[in-house]
């Protein structure tokens, strides 16, 4: 929830959800945004990759249309402080990239 609260207040996003769920586009469109985005050789997007798509798309004033669905979340991570600590990379990413996404 924090995620999502701070892409919409940083880069004026009007998706409610950057990161869950089933993403569907047409094949021209995909290609388009991957090429935009660029091969990430060194993985530094991580788990941002579809945020990333997403916020390009918008960018690109694609229609994005967001369908609510029920979801189960899986058992509660034990360890959520090491996700934490791998995913922190991505960061740095989010701050040499930051522009990009306005």
């Amino acid at each position: 929830k924090i995620f999502n609260k701070a892409a919409r207040i940083l880069w004026r996003s009007k998706i409610s959800d950057h990161q869950c769920g089933f993403k569907a586009m047409k094949k021209n469109i995909f290609l388009s945004l991957l090429d935009e985005m660029g091969y990430d050789s060194t993985f530094s997007r991580r788990w941002f990759w579809d945020t990333e798509l997403l916020l390009r798309a918008q960018k690109n004033k694609y229609k994005i249309k967001e369908i609510p669905i029920k979801w189960q979340d899986r058992a509660k991570e034990k360890a959520w402080f090491i996700f934490l600590w791998h995913e922190f990379r991505i960061i740095f990413y989010i701050l040499r990239n930051f522009r990009k996404f306005k």
